[in-house]
């Protein structure tokens, strides 16, 4: 749209003009007009000119096939138009580029309403025709303005159309968009399936002529069609079917072997962790790669191979006639490529080995310890020997333990170890043997217990618990460091440490009155344990002077109790003192032995049950019994 402005003021001969060409526009204008001769006037104007532009354009629409069916095309503008003007055309192949002819009563039969923002459009026998083209054309303050072409598609049958796409092979996170063509319907619906004989279910929100799959994942792999649905007859069609893969990202794994080897030997490649296809490629100069042959190629220099393709993970090469590079190329369908790391055989003559070292010569059973070989030139093979001993020692090779530096296995028995060096067939050679013990289990011998008058070794032989004269000691050929227990429990049961009794023999002190219990635990620098056979020693409670007190007086506090209550002992007597607790069935409960001092700071019944129990306490001929609460 072009508008020519005249700017004009009386006082000024001259006009200036300025030309503006704008599609639509609102424009404001401001006028004014001073004095020059200081008269204090001041006068301005303001216009608005406001052009006509379309704020929507008519859409592509579909008309039923049968006579009568109606359809209608719309435009909207910014201000209403002063006319509107329909206008259409029949697009074919012999005539791509027809003249627009302007709707007028004459075509009454097939269009109504084509003066005003909306056409309508009415089905005869015979038109309008499929692929009729139509527009508007609007005049308005600022001239005309003309709408984009809207298309016509009649729909008689009904026709599923052709799904087309990019690619049907994509990779894992890619997008793709679906296309359909040549359809017949008036409304569209696109489904998926499983597979493309599985059960296609809609796919939500899907409905126009295009679908796009964004993100694409692993379980993608899936079918799509499209249903066409002709309501004009209430028929529908399926549209072809593209089934579409999603490939993984290509993983290159890593490529297993290389080395030193002798000239015309063989080896075998592989390739482990990979994702993807396989493709091993050389090279003579470790920069340019090319594929490698297949058996049927024939090749025989600079190697030969035996595998039937080069296109798998595990493949044959021999005959090497000069130092190569090998590597393997992973593609998954469209996918980027990935290179695994490049493996590197030189030729050579002879093997050369260093010295073997190891972290730890004596190892717990069952853990491991590493072995360090100095240097190295050619394929390793570590090896292992359990009766390195014989005269012929057998030695046993350790399986992928081409490394200067081996963790090895869990060790359960006194093992060497050395390295064997080889280039192929020609050249071999051993490295120093290392040694790595295990710690043997602790040994647990009996305990051998001096003669005694009384023996202590029944009741009717038993000690005094003040002599100090029973002595155990470990019998010869025992292993392990040694710790003293005691149990007054039984020979199996109730065991604690003797604090400080780490030696071979053992003077029995402060024994208990009744049997005692007394073993060695001998444990390795591993943590490992054994225990002798327990030995048993019986104790009594031996007066030499008995004294009859001038007072006895006890009384348990607090009482009721909830957690534990002391014995209040008021003698004169030196005597020790028996504590006897037994519940209100008559069982014994527990049993103490005390000083006259020990007794008042002695508590007691922390572990009982809540209930009543009788207290029983006895110093030499005196005895008092009392009725004591646990909460």
């Amino acid at each position: 749209m072009k508008i020519n402005i005249t700017w004009q003021q009386k006082s000024f001969a001259q006009k200036r003009k300025s030309v503006l060409n704008i599609g639509s526009l609102v424009l404001t204008f401001l006028f004014s007009l001073q004095c020059t001769a200081n008269c204090g006037v001041t006068d301005s104007t303001q216009l608005t000119i406001e052009c006509l532009s379309i704020s929507s354009q008519p859409l592509n629409t579909t008309l039923c096939g049968t006579a009568g069916s109606t359809a209608s095309l719309s435009v909207s503008t910014n201000v209403p138009a002063t006319s509107y003007s329909w206008q259409y055309r029949l697009v074919t192949t012999a005539n791509p580029n027809p003249a627009w002819i302007t709707i007028s009563s004459a075509n009454a039969a097939v269009y109504s309403n084509y003066n005003t923002a909306t056409l309508g459009i009415t089905r005869t026998t015979t038109l309008p025709m499929t692929g009729t083209q139509y527009r508007v054309v609007m005049a308005g303050t600022c001239g005309e303005l003309i709408s984009t072409v809207a298309s016509l598609k009649v729909v008689s049958t009904t026709k599923g159309g052709t799904i087309s796409v990019a690619s049907t092979n994509v990779c894992l996170g890619s997008s793709l968009t679906f296309t359909l063509t040549g359809y017949t319907g008036t409304s569209l619906q696109w489904q998926s399936a499983p597979t493309a004989t599985g059960a296609f279910t809609a796919i939500a929100g899907a409905t126009g002529s295009s679908y796009t799959v964004t993100n694409a994942q692993l379980n993608s792999n899936k079918s799509y069609r499209v249903l066409v649905t002709n309501s004009c007859n209430g028929t529908t069609a399926f549209s072809t079917v593209k089934t579409i893969i999603v490939n993984p990202l290509a993983v290159a794994g890593t490529a297993i072997g290389g080395g030193s080897i002798c000239s015309g030997d063989s080896d075998r490649l592989s390739v482990i962790g990979q994702t993807g296809v396989v493709q091993w490629q050389y090279s003579t100069d470790g920069t340019n790669f090319i594929n490698a042959p297949k058996a049927a190629d024939g090749q025989t220099s600079p190697f030969t191979t035996t595998s039937a393709s080069s296109a798998i993970a595990s493949y044959m090469i021999g005959g090497i006639s000069a130092n190569l590079y090998f590597r393997a190329k992973v593609t998954s369908g469209s996918c980027a490529v990935a290179y695994t790391n490049t493996v590197h055989y030189t030729l050579a003559s002879q093997a050369l080995v260093g010295t073997v070292t190891q972290d730890d010569g004596t190892i717990c059973k069952g853990t491991a310890t590493t072995l360090h070989l100095s240097s190295a030139l050619g394929t390793i093979t570590w090896e292992k020997s359990i009766d390195y001993t014989a005269a012929t020692p057998t030695w046993t090779p350790i399986s992928s333990s081409n490394v200067l530096t081996y963790l090895t296995q869990t060790i359960m028995y006194n093992t060497a170890y050395r390295a064997k060096v080889t280039i192929g067939s020609c050249s071999t050679v051993y490295s120093n043997i290392v040694y790595v013990n295990v710690y043997g289990k602790p040994v647990a011998k009996s305990l051998l217990s001096n003669a005694t008058t009384p023996s202590g070794t029944s009741l009717a032989t038993a000690l005094c618990v003040t002599d100090g004269s029973k002595v155990l000691t470990i019998n010869a050929g025992y292993s392990g460091a040694i710790q003293w227990q005691w149990s007054t429990t039984s020979t199996t049961t109730g065991f604690t440490d003797l604090a400080g009794e780490t030696g071979t023999s053992y003077t029995i002190t402060n024994a208990s009155v009744g049997p005692n219990y007394y073993r060695v635990q001998f444990t390795n620098e591993c943590g490992v344990q054994a225990f002798s056979p327990a030995a048993t020693a019986y104790y009594k409670e031996c007066v030499l002077v008995k004294q009859l007190a001038s007072s006895f007086e006890v009384n348990a506090h607090p009482n009721p109790y909830a957690d534990s209550f002391n014995i209040a002992l008021l003698t004169s007597s030196q005597e020790h003192v028996s504590v006897e607790v037994y519940d209100m069935i008559g069982k014994l409960v527990a049993h103490y032995e005390f000083t006259p001092i020990e007794a008042s700071t002695m508590s007691i019944g922390r572990n009982y049950p809540s209930g009543i129990y009788n207290v029983v306490v006895t110093q030499g001929e005196n005895r008092k019994t009392l009725r004591v609460v646990k909460r």
